[in-house]
């Protein structure tokens, strides 16, 4: 019996290896393959917390030959980079940098890192990645140093630039360190705080400093990725952990977004002693009686820190591959309507004039801004109005309110010639009052005529070019019969810019104009159809395919004539989803990280309503993050894994042993 069941434990350990074994080479095969292979714009800057790990930082996440870009504060704090980073495997690493209090040589000094200094090496990444957003991943006590920045707190203020796209802060006391109350008396706590140029006291839990950051006043940016690295927590006493490597939960009331969590088998810092901060507390180290677990500090001893962990590097990879793989997120969409206002837009058009039409499908546009505003993971906006003849005018402000966009317009009356030069000129130089990092767009709207300032050849070379030399795009419309030279010129503007160019037949074309360009701001535009009610009501229309990695779904119906009522299905069942009408009819729906299936637009039974357009704009990932975070962080337990196959084998063994005593003896013969 015992040879028995020991032959079958060796067998379920050997399938188990060999199993283990596939899985093991068939990761890195899979993520060879997968998007770490390709270039991405999203820079990383790493802050060091300050505490002494400044060199682990450099040979690890750098290279050991990594190279200053910029020094501050006297030369204490210095901004480091290397063209090859060693924290990114596979593939082209993204540009990579290290803010850290260094010397010259790359060796840690005292000096810890504030609000303002990560504020200052982003702007030092601006100037070599202009209008980037940026990946910032944080150590220690320096992460809170990072949500006061992108909270707000302090100046200058991240929702006015809008630079960071994704924060990762490892190790972060979020809700602060529950045993520094109960052992005041150590070093760990001060030199925790230095690092960020805190005092010991604002770590206490319930501190008026971690108040200010935990009140719901002031949340993290609803549209930044956000995540917590933390260690596996040392239980040196029954009622908590060392302090350091747990409590890293944020509160509910400041998070915008969902955050991931991952947990690796890490210690706090290479610079930070911990064994030796808390033996003290033992009788091994002089202490009267053992007031902290003698077993537990003897463990903290096998612990790798963060910076050294290569479980902390391929995490933070894995969670910048699932952020990224298409691209930084939108952190903030600034937008010009750019409107033609000459004695042309007078002219009779669509049983309307073209003014009045433009007016109408402005105000379809900013009501469809307010409505996107209301929902909780909507990037922020700003829009300014931009009027046009024989001179241009910032009729309403960058930052002005939407209805004040639609009210201003009201009060135009066309008259003089049509200066585009001038206009695109004004536009392009206004988005200086957007934050960096914004999505800039401008709408020109014109009947096409250009009859004043810079010649065409001109405005291509000047302001079209300027525009995209600073990222900024040019949508044009093209309003009613316009001269085929007139269209020709308009298509180059947009053109180089990547922008989209139309012309409007009717109000309605150009009031669907609008909304293309509003629906497509930031994502991809994945449907665009005339749709007829009658047969929309008896047979849904498809609009997109949602996958797992499909972080928002934008679906339009504008209408020509009477609304009618519409619904949203997946997979044929009606779905909830934000949004609802503007003026006018136009309905809209809008869901963020929408359950995977078939998705279609209906109309009502019985409805009466004529053609309609349908536009649907889906923003995607590769994949998802957490199961990939969740393999990067390297606590799966594979010896239990094997302890059990191994296990199940000997019982299934032993049971068929017992059930063909005959062949299992013939088999050992």
């Amino acid at each position: 019996m015992l040879r028995r069941f020991l032959k079958g434990w060796a067998t379920g350990v050997l399938w188990s290896l060999v199993a283990l074994t596939l899985v093991l080479c068939a990761g890195p095969a899979a993520n060879a393959a997968g998007p770490a292979q390709s270039a991405t714009s999203v820079p990383v800057l790493i802050v060091d917390g300050g505490v002494g790990d400044a060199p682990a930082f450099i040979g690890y996440w750098l290279r050991p030959d990594a190279s200053e870009v910029a020094e501050r504060g006297g030369g204490r704090i210095r901004l480091w980079t290397s063209p090859r980073p060693g924290w990114w495997t596979g593939g082209d690493a993204p540009p990579t940098y290290l803010l850290a209090a260094t010397d010259a040589d790359g060796k840690a000094v005292d000096g810890g890192l504030g609000a303002a200094d990560i504020a200052w090496g982003l702007d030092r990444i601006d100037r070599r990645h202009p209008g980037a957003r940026v990946m910032v991943v944080s150590q220690g006590a320096a992460g809170l140093q990072l949500r006061a920045y992108l909270q707000d707190v302090v100046r200058p203020r991240q929702s006015d630039r809008a630079d960071v796209a994704g924060a990762v802060l490892i190790g972060c006391p979020n809700k602060g360190l529950p045993l520094q109350r109960r052992f005041p008396g150590l070093d760990l706590w001060r030199e925790f705080a230095a690092g960020a140029r805190l005092a010991p006291t604002d770590l206490l839990p319930g501190s008026a400093y971690l108040a200010g950051l935990n009140a719901g006043g002031r949340p993290l940016p609803r549209v930044c990725r956000i995540a917590v690295v933390q260690g596996l927590p040392a239980h040196l006493t029954k009622p908590g952990s060392d302090g350091v490597v747990q409590f890293a939960r944020l509160a509910g009331s400041v998070v915008g977004s969902p955050v991931t969590y991952v947990t690796t088998s890490t210690s706090a810092s290479e610079a930070l002693d911990l064994p030796a901060a808390w033996r003290s507390l033992t009788i091994a180290g002089g202490a009267p009686t053992d007031q902290v677990r003698p077993l537990a500090v003897a463990k903290l001893q096998a612990l790798e820190g963060y910076a050294s962990s290569p479980l902390v590097r391929s995490s933070v990879q894995k969670l910048y591959e699932g952020w990224f793989s298409q691209g930084p997120p939108v952190t903030h969409i600034s937008t010009r309507l750019v409107i033609d206002s000459s004695g042309s837009m007078a002219g009779v058009w669509s049983a309307t004039t073209k003014i009045d039409a433009a007016r109408r499908a402005s105000r379809d546009f900013t009501s469809a801004c307010e409505s996107s505003r209301r929902l909780a993971d909507s990037a922020p906006e700003d829009i300014g109005l931009i009027t046009f003849a024989d001179e241009a005018t910032m009729t309403v402000a960058p930052g002005g309110s939407f209805t004040a966009v639609t009210a201003r317009l009201a009060r135009i009356r066309p008259q003089g010639n049509t200066d585009v030069g001038e206009a695109l000129r004004l536009a392009v130089g206004s988005f200086r009052a957007s934050p960096r990092a914004a999505t800039k767009s401008i709408l020109l709207v014109s009947d096409g005529v250009n009859t004043a300032g810079l010649d065409k050849d001109a405005i291509l070379s000047g302001p079209v070019k300027s525009a995209r030399r600073k990222g900024v795009r040019i949508d044009t419309i093209a309003v009613g019969s316009v001269a085929q030279a007139d269209r020709s010129f308009l298509e180059r503007v947009s053109r180089a810019t990547g922008g989209r160019s139309s012309v409007a037949g009717d109000l309605f074309a150009l009031r669907t104009d609008f909304l293309r360009a509003r629906v497509s701001a930031g994502a991809e535009l994945v449907f665009d159809e005339a749709v007829d009610p009658r047969e929309a009501s008896a047979t849904p229309v498809t609009v997109a395919e949602v996958s797992f990695a499909t972080r928002r779904l934008d679906v339009m119906v504008v209408p020509e004539g009477r609304a009618g009522r519409w619904f949203l299905l997946r997979d044929g069942r009606r779905v909830k989803a934000p949004g609802g009408r503007t003026r006018d009819g136009v309905t809209w729906f809008a869901l963020t990280s929408p359950t995977p299936g078939e998705y279609s637009v209906a109309a009502a039974s019985g409805s009466r309503a004529s053609t309609v357009r349908v536009l649907a704009a889906m923003d995607t990932d590769a994949f998802a993050v957490a199961s990939s975070a969740g393999v990067a962080a390297g606590t799966f337990p594979w010896l239990i894994v094997l302890g059990v196959a191994g296990a199940a084998a000997c019982v299934i063994t032993v049971l068929i042993s017992r059930r063909h005593p005959q062949a299992q003896k013939g088999a050992d013969a």
